[in-house]
């Protein structure tokens, strides 16, 4: 990773932690800000129970995981920052894999250029990321998007690209292009359908980390009381590795499909309950990548 790039993210981490305390001292004492400013923070922890396939790129283990996350926003002329840090550790039920801790730090910036028409970049790093083609990576990743709002609709395209850095014994690298676009259609309030496609890709040096997947997802959300939703969805992925063969010797080729349920409750006070059932149904041109795998996933969290 370039040295000019670790530069900038270690003064980006230095600018979110004296964002976020300069504005809690703040709250703390009782002034305010004539800036318009918004700090936000979520903890929650999760039970996870997996299928445990076993194959190298299945990161649904079964485990638990505790995580944080900040968020913080603030009016900068025409635009607005925004600053963000999340951090989440996973211990996994496999004795023989190691508890994971990731972080993630995020800058960026949005301007509205039109009515309903939102422009942002954004730039941010995160820190021992299980990825598709490998359990460890640092990612460095810059974003662009285009979002348009008019009444119910929302229209959002993005792309940008993605630098990799592999934890494996020849400390490979790789990098790619990541783009797409979503829609969501507003039905009523906590209502509403959305959908997406999204392409991406990495090339490395070393041929079992390249690789080319396409995203396919449709969601459906509805409100069962004044504090519940119901979420009904499915993911469709199809991707290939650029060095990883079949027994016969050809490109390996897999693809899966995955419904999910999710049920969410909040509480006046801020605490929420999460509960998501999944199950996917997978294919692959090498018979040892065929197996479909489920997830049940429950989660107890603190917005404030």
């Amino acid at each position: 990773m370039p040295t000019w790039i670790k530069s900038v993210l270690g003064t980006l981490a230095i600018s979110v932690s004296v964002a976020a305390n300069g504005t809690a001292f703040a709250q703390s004492d009782g002034e305010r800000d004539d800036r318009s400013s918004d700090l936000r923070g979520e903890v929650s922890a999760s039970a996870i129970i997996a299928s445990d396939r076993g194959d190298e790129e299945d990161n649904d283990r079964s485990g638990a995981r505790l995580r944080a996350e900040l968020d913080y926003q603030q009016d900068v002329g025409p635009g607005e920052i925004r600053l963000g840090y999340d951090s989440s550790v996973y211990f996994y039920e496999d004795g023989d894999r190691p508890d994971q801790w990731t972080n993630r730090l995020s800058l960026a910036y949005a301007v509205d250029v039109a009515q309903d028409l939102e422009l942002s970049a954004q730039v941010s790093y995160a820190s021992n990321l299980s990825t598709l083609e490998f359990r460890s990576a640092d990612q460095v990743e810059t974003m662009g998007t285009v979002e348009y709002s008019p009444g119910r609709h929302r229209l959002r395209l993005f792309g940008g690209w993605r630098w990799r850095d592999y934890d494996d014994e020849a400390q490979s690298e790789g990098s790619g292009a990541i783009y797409g676009v979503g829609y969501r259609y507003r039905l009523a309030r906590s209502r509403f359908l959305s959908a997406g496609i999204r392409f991406e890709d990495i090339d490395s040096g070393n041929p079992r980390r390249g690789y080319e997947r396409t995203t396919l997802e449709a969601y459906y959300q509805q409100p069962l009381a004044s504090r519940s939703r119901l979420r009904l969805g499915a993911v469709a992925r199809f991707w290939d590795f650029d060095g990883r063969l079949t027994p016969d010797g050809d490109r390996r080729r897999d693809s899966s499909v995955t419904p999910e349920i999710d049920l969410l409750h909040g509480f006046a006070s801020g605490f929420l309950l999460q509960g998501r059932l999944q199950y996917g149904l997978r294919s692959s041109n090498d018979p040892a990548f065929r197996a479909d795998d489920q997830r049940a996933i429950l989660t107890a969290g603190y917005k404030f």
